[in-house]
């Protein structure tokens, strides 16, 4: 009784599934469905964390071994809001995002000056870079790293800090093009291909 039953019920759901797909077709062809722009928002407690270890190995003349490490790593709180407040939830200022941008950028700056780099210029480059070569939708390591290095479009108010003129000055020169190697030769290293694996 029991295999008569489903025997009966696969055709009928079939049927069924074919009349609906077949009323889904037709005049709703160039239907285009819309949805409301989604914004990547960080959970509580998340941290971008960045981490570089180099070591050199060498013999001396005794025949010993000498090892010479430089590491240095860094933790940035990401805020659990980056585009809209949590209590108005109205679009967070242009400022508060340059400035939580700004936070970010000088632990790496110190990071990269204690290892020896030019550590504003290399932000300032990897500003550039991101903006001429990092799109939206990419993978997900490019996803992050277009939002950690990528600046609101509004125009900088003239009381902020020096540092948001220099960073908005560095991010255009990357949306209008320009050479960024060449603009921040004090920087040998590119941070973009770096953390993409593309560093030759």
């Amino acid at each position: 009784m029991l295999g008569s039953r489903l025997l009966l019920a696969v055709p009928v759901a079939i049927l069924v599934f074919h009349t609906a797909c077949r009323s889904c077709g037709g005049v709703n062809d160039k239907l285009t469905l819309s949805r409301r722009k989604r914004f990547i928002v960080f959970p509580e407690g998340s941290t971008f964390s960045v981490a570089f270890c180099m070591t050199w190995k060498t013999l001396t003349e005794d025949l010993d071994i000498y090892t010479l490490g430089v590491n240095w790593a860094i933790s940035y709180e990401l805020p659990n809001q980056t585009v809209r407040d949590p209590e108005t939830h109205r679009i967070v200022p242009a400022f508060h995002l340059r400035r939580r941008r700004r936070e970010l950028y000088s632990r790496l700056e110190a990071a990269m000056d204690a290892s020896g780099l030019e550590g504003r210029s290399c932000i300032k480059r990897a500003l550039c870079e991101t903006a001429q070569r990092l799109v939206p939708k990419a993978s997900i390591l490019e996803e992050i790293l277009r939002v950690l290095f990528s600046l609101p479009l509004e125009e900088v108010d003239v009381h902020e800090p020096q540092e948001h003129h220099e960073y908005d000055a560095a991010h255009r020169r990357g949306l209008s093009n320009r050479d960024c190697p060449e603009l921040y030769p004090e920087c040998s290293l590119s941070l973009v291909d770096m953390v993409l694996g593309t560093q030759e």
